[in-house]
């Protein structure tokens, strides 16, 4: 599990330089604690979805690991008025993520899977898209020390 957390990371450390870009970004979270408010519009978030083995080891019981696959989906909202706009943001988000042709490093890989959005976020003014990215890693298999 320790490629899936330095992929996520890598993941973070690439969009972490739009904070700065995007004039009035307030949030780039990972794994939101608590409801998303208009407080933190606009903000890019990151949730991680389902974690899939996709092949296992043929020693599968020895310690070696399984090749997964795992859903991150990364959330970009902003106002329907936004001196940025949701799809630039959204845009930039996927630029930054996909550069390198999408090698995270240590044999972790990203590609995308879908879009979604633009859609109402469910706060006033404030619209939201979805990117749905697969991320592929090599789980490091069960410690049995």
């Amino acid at each position: 599990m320790i490629n899936r957390e330095l992929g996520l990371q890598e993941i973070h450390r690439r969009i972490k330089p739009l904070y700065n870009t995007i004039t009035g970004m307030k949030q780039i979270l990972r794994l939101p604690a608590r409801a998303v408010d208009e407080n933190d519009v606009p903000g890019i978030f990151i949730m991680e979805g389902n974690d899939e083995i996709i092949k296992r080891s043929n020693r599968d019981y020895l310690g070696y690991g399984c090749i997964r696959t795992l859903d991150v989906l990364i959330e970009c909202w902003d106002y329907v008025e936004g001196s940025y706009g949701v799809r630039n943001v959204f845009e930039d988000v996927r630029l930054n993520v996909l550069a390198n042709k999408g090698d995270l490093g240590n044999d972790v890989l990203i590609r995308e899977l879908r879009t979604e959005g633009p859609y109402n976020s469910g706060i006033f003014n404030v619209l939201a898209m979805t990117a749905v990215f697969s991320m592929r890693y090599q789980d490091s298999g069960p410690n049995f020390s």
